[in-house]
């Protein structure tokens, strides 16, 4: 058995290695898994050989723009080694006492806060009414700012542009796009619209300093079009209130139980170019990392589907 273990250490199975490969599956691009797992490009591509050295397998097609397919073997080890990766963190949270009298610093942006975040939270703090609760609601580069500069501030949770270095980055689930409009809008009655149409509207958008609008504005880029910025806001909530006043239309990322949308008099239209989906996740300083109270807090609010 030791014998067996080193040889493992040797050809460099180990689960981190194993991890970022799980990543690389997940996202099937390397830039996008290594935002996702905090690791370089280059750090991901030795993973994967590492492990298919291991394995003696190959498990991916990688084409020249550096997208990837996982193939037979591919698909066959992702839900083996995702149980296995499961198993190990519940086997290191095995003994872990979990700490009492604590307080805990969460920074998130508005979106996660208003449609998920404080509902789970309250949830948490009921769990451990011991535990002190400190939420903060900034932009995406004011979360990894403070993450960075506030040692005191253990997790963050937002869709970021980048992964910084000296965090670590753990994905939660991403978000499709979808178009946003009035329901007397003439456009309302369609089953899917392009950008070059909606380019036509006066469209509202997120201000500055957002990834939502940093995507949005590239893909209609990648269209070729132009769109017609009628307005701008700051969260997610107020653009649906502006489009429902019928102020413009909107395009943006919903969440899949409709809860962002959910008692508003208005429509939504699938479209049908492709814009990349927001990326939600959660950073930490590596020095949190291993707090048991923490990963408790995280594993509880990412355990139920958004």
């Amino acid at each position: 058995m030791l014998a067996r273990v080193r040889a493992d250490r040797e050809t460099g199975m180990d689960l981190e290695r194993l991890a970022a490969v799980v990543a690389l599956i997940e996202a099937g691009d390397f830039a996008r898994a290594a935002q996702r797992c905090g690791r370089s490009q280059t750090q991901l591509r030795s993973d994967l050989r590492a492990i298919e050295g291991w394995l003696g397998v190959p498990l991916l097609q990688v084409d020249v723009s550096g997208r990837v397919e996982a193939n037979a073997e591919g698909r066959r080890l992702l839900p083996r080694a995702q149980a296995l990766l499961a198993d190990g963190d519940r086997l290191r949270d095995l003994f872990r006492a979990p700490a009492a009298g604590r307080e805990l610093r969460v920074i998130c942006s508005h979106y996660l806060a208003s449609y998920l975040l404080i509902d789970r939270l309250q949830a948490f703090r009921l769990r451990h009414p011991e535990v002190v609760l400190k939420l903060s609601v900034r932009t995406e580069i004011q979360i990894l700012s403070a993450l960075q500069q506030d040692t005191l501030c253990g997790v963050g949770f937002c869709a970021p542009l980048e992964s910084p270095p000296g965090l670590r980055y753990r994905h939660w689930f991403s978000m499709p796009w979808s178009a946003v409009l009035p329901q007397a809008h003439p456009l309302a009655v369609r089953t899917a619209l392009s950008l070059a149409e909606l380019a036509r509207e006066p469209l509202i958008l997120f201000e500055p300093g957002s990834t939502g609008r940093q995507h949005l504005l590239q893909a209609f880029h990648r269209a070729g079009v132009e769109p017609q910025v009628a307005l701008q806001a700051t969260t997610t909530a107020l653009i649906a209130q502006m489009v429902e006043a019928g102020l413009g239309i909107a395009v943006l990322p919903l969440l899949p139980s409709g809860r962002v949308t959910a008692g508003r008099v208005l429509t939504v239209v699938p479209v049908s170019d492709r814009i990349e989906a927001i990326d939600s996740g959660i950073f930490m300083r590596p020095e949190w990392a291993d707090d048991p109270l923490l990963n408790e807090l995280i594993d509880w609010v990412t355990a139920e589907a958004v």
